[in-house]
């Protein structure tokens, strides 16, 4: 997108460069005025952007209400990248001129504007970027009512229309997206919530069979340990399958976290606390095997707190911590 120049003659350019050609305004009367407008375009045309500045405030002393030399100093904002002092510079000069080519090319170089500072938003607000863009569709149609014939107005309503409609359609994707894993930490938090209930079992019941063998040390319980030991061995499995899950949405979810703070301490993920709910799962397991309900009930408890964390973490957590 290329903004309406530095005019000594006024060319409508159009989107995706930027021109360089200066406008030394007719009506400024004293010379002194011309050669200091002269100069800032001959400095802008070279690079030199805050002296091209001080050469235009100097003119601007001598003729305040000169409408050109406040668009060449758009212009130069506009080079610089500072949006806001551009589109005040443009607004300026659109309402001081009585020249409609000039306050159309104004409008133009707003349009210009607009749409350069929302490609430049951050990708994380693309609301923000969506106003911008319409802002500077606004301004093209406001340049294409005071001058029919500025095509490149025209042109750039359609280039900027495509991009709105690219972004509205990339918005409604991620949003879908995002529905989607909404709906998959739904389903794997409520798997956890089971983990927990079957752990709280199996430790109820080997608190059980801990009881009966202290009471009567010759009963036989291999059945019911086999049976507990088989149990408690499921659950593990099942905790490991939630935990590979929530490594497929682990990714995902931390593009859409804030950066940790230099000084904050790193939080464990869900996985890894899931993987260390298993690691006490398959002691408690092995415990089982052995008769060591006493352990057991060391371990167990263990891995219930474990994947009690796993859900406060954003990967499982109802709602995604921004």
């Amino acid at each position: 997108m290329r903004i309406q120049g530095f005019l000594p003659v006024r060319i409508a350019i159009s989107l995706l460069c930027v021109g360089a050609l200066f406008f030394v305004p007719a009506r400024v009367s004293a010379e002194s005025a011309r050669a200091l407008v002269a100069e800032g375009n001959q400095l802008a045309a070279t690079g030199e952007y805050d002296k091209a500045l001080e050469a235009y405030d100097k003119a601007l002393t001598e003729q305040p209400d000169a409408a050109e030399i406040y668009f060449n100093r758009g212009n130069v904002y506009f080079l610089k990248g500072e949006w806001d002092k551009a589109r005040e510079a443009y607004q300026a000069a659109a309402l001081k001129t009585r020249d409609l080519s000039l306050e159309a090319a104004a409008h133009y170089n707003l349009g210009n504007t607009s749409f350069a500072e929302g490609q430049k938003l951050p990708a994380t607000d693309p609301q923000k970027t969506l106003s911008q863009y319409g802002e500077s569709v606004r301004h093209y149609q406001e340049a294409l009512r005071i001058d029919a014939g500025l095509r490149e107005a025209a042109q750039n309503i359609e280039v900027v229309r495509l991009a709105m409609k690219d972004l509205a359609d990339r918005m409604k994707n991620a949003e879908e997206a995002a529905k989607e894993q909404q709906k998959q930490r739904e389903a794997i938090r409520k798997q956890l919530e089971e983990a927990i209930q079957e752990q709280e079992t199996e430790k109820a019941e080997s608190r059980s069979l801990d009881q009966k063998m202290t009471e009567n040390p010759q009963l036989s319980l291999d059945d019911e340990v086999r049976k507990l030991a088989s149990n408690q061995e499921k659950t593990r499995e099942r905790t490991g399958e939630v935990a590979e899950k929530l490594k497929e949405l682990q990714p995902q979810q931390q593009q859409a976290q804030q950066p940790p703070q230099p000084d904050e301490v790193p939080r464990p993920s869900a996985p890894e606390l899931l993987e260390k709910a298993q690691d006490a799962q398959k002691s408690a397991v092995e415990n089982l095997v052995e008769h060591d309900f006493a352990e057991a009930q060391k371990t167990q408890p263990e891995a219930i707190e474990e994947i009690k964390q796993s859900c406060d973490q954003p990967e499982a957590s109802k709602n995604t911590r921004r």
